[in-house]
């Protein structure tokens, strides 16, 4: 069965930087060393003791909330209420070419510049001009390359940027202390660069097609991902690829493999011998079985969702097969289907599935422990990026005419679902051009090149 194609993304993922060799935006504040203690220092602090403790319960009690994590797939606290319309506004000036959120702040990117946007309100707070700018975050850190090959390391908050010039400077991102660089030229190279200085460099094949949208170099449990290059003398058929970060060594897969980004935290590298899972706060990837899912509340466990026979490195392999719960522990199937099934996503013990059979095409929750159909929505299909709560998926619904069951949709919504009983809980109409759909955790906002739409969430 044909899986719809997926809307690439870029979600916040609520991390923070990891420490750095060289300073950033915001670094080399200095600090001032505290007098030592004696009997003049303890006469003339104490009588301010009591007004200190005063202000500190008042800046506790006034202090703006803190935005709500989300979580490495996209958890939020709340999604099973219905989001209230905030805002809605045109992309004057040029069509975003792509969005993302860094560290609470909507970052959108044209072919001119790159804006800084409050996410509660869409207004553009600070822009910085740089020519066909590639963006990437890790939820905090946001780092941009040009046209030019300018590396710029963008305050999210203020716009305040630092700028290198790395020659043919592809992509950029920071994490682990280091910043990591895939370059073109005459041997293009992935680099891992700490005080102006290499520490390694691994040839590599740069896979150019049109720029996408969501992630395109990530650092997550110990790994480098790219999704715009390939080991060099790697097989063509293959799409993105993973490097130890210490060293810069590929993790090679069998055959052809395919690496994707799941959630904010969370990306997926399969190949016919299963793959490996990179989660964020994970110190190492762990074995995968032989499906990616957009999300998954119980991706730790023994107990993983897949597809019967053989591995599958991209989505189209993945039609026409069978699927289930395997206990990796074992070997064993906990149960498994005839029918050909697409997981979709994990929730509160719940494995959303598309599937085809009998010339229905439908989407099924099935009981993950036992496989038991909970329940089923005929004549239409999800798709991710995917958020979710304890119990709420949120995900792209595909609709189609009935009798036709084609490709080609009648509708694209982002619809709101009980995962235990597949009622509906929200709708809300997405344009046909919607190329993201971001989360901070207190608001859901949907890009299209010409406009931008927010909501309130929980």
């Amino acid at each position: 069965m044909p899986r719809p194609p997926l809307i690439e993304f870029a979600l916040d993922d609520g991390a923070h930087g990891a420490g750095d060799d060289s300073p950033g935006p915001g670094a080399g504040r200095e600090r001032r060393a505290p007098a030592p203690p004696g009997p003049e220092r303890r006469r003339a602090v104490l009588p301010w003791v009591g007004c200190a403790v005063v202000l500190i319960l008042v800046g506790v009690l006034t202090a703006p909330p803190r935005p709500s994590e989300v979580g490495p797939w996209g958890r939020v606290d709340d999604l099973t209420t219905e989001p209230q319309a905030a805002w809605s506004m045109g992309a004057a000036g040029g069509e975003i070419r792509s969005a993302l959120i860094a560290d609470g702040m909507l970052i959108t990117v044209r072919e001119s510049d790159i804006q800084g946007r409050d996410p509660s309100t869409g207004e553009v707070q600070w822009a910085e001009e740089a020519d066909a700018a590639r963006c990437n975050t890790d939820g905090t850190a946001l780092v941009c390359v040009d046209a030019d090959s300018r590396v710029l390391e963008l305050d999210a908050d203020t716009g305040t940027a630092t700028t290198r010039e790395i020659p043919d400077a592809l992509l950029a991102t920071r994490a682990e202390g280091g910043l990591f660089v895939l370059t073109t030229g005459e041997r293009p190279a992935l680099q891992r660069f700490a005080d102006g200085h290499s520490l390694w460099s691994t040839p590599v094949h740069i896979d150019r097609g049109p720029v996408p949208f969501g992630e395109e170099l990530t650092v997550l449990a110990g790994h480098v991902l790219t999704t715009s290059a390939t080991p060099a003398g790697e097989r063509a058929e293959s799409h993105g690829s993973a490097y130890d970060a210490r060293t810069g060594e590929w993790l090679g897969e069998g055959g052809p493999h395919h690496l994707a980004q799941a959630g904010p935290g969370a990306w997926q590298l399969t190949g016919s011998d299963g793959g490996r899972l990179f989660v964020r706060g994970a110190d190492q990837p762990q074995q995968l079985a032989h499906v990616r899912l957009g999300y998954d509340d119980a991706w730790d466990g023994p107990d993983q969702v897949a597809i019967s026979g053989a591995g599958a490195a991209s989505a189209q392999e993945d039609e026409g097969r069978g699927g289930g719960v395997l206990d990796t522990e074992n070997g064993r199937w906990r149960w498994s289907t005839e029918e050909p099934m697409v997981p979709v996503a994990r929730v509160d013990g719940v494995v959303v599935a598309d599937t085809s059979a009998a010339g229905l095409s439908a989407v099924q929750g099935r009981d993950a422990a036992t496989g038991e159909v909970l329940w089923q929505r005929a004549e239409t299909w999800l798709r991710c990026p995917c958020l979710a709560d304890e119990s709420t998926l949120v995900a792209v619904e595909v609709g189609f005419a009935p009798a036709t069951l084609t490709r080609s949709a009648e509708y694209e919504d982002l619809i709101a679902v009980d995962a235990g009983t597949g009622e509906q809980r929200w709708q809300v109409d997405l344009s046909g051009e919607t190329f993201a759909i971001l989360t901070d955790g207190e608001h859901l906002i949907t890009v299209a090149p010409t406009v931008l739409q927010g909501w309130n969430l929980g």
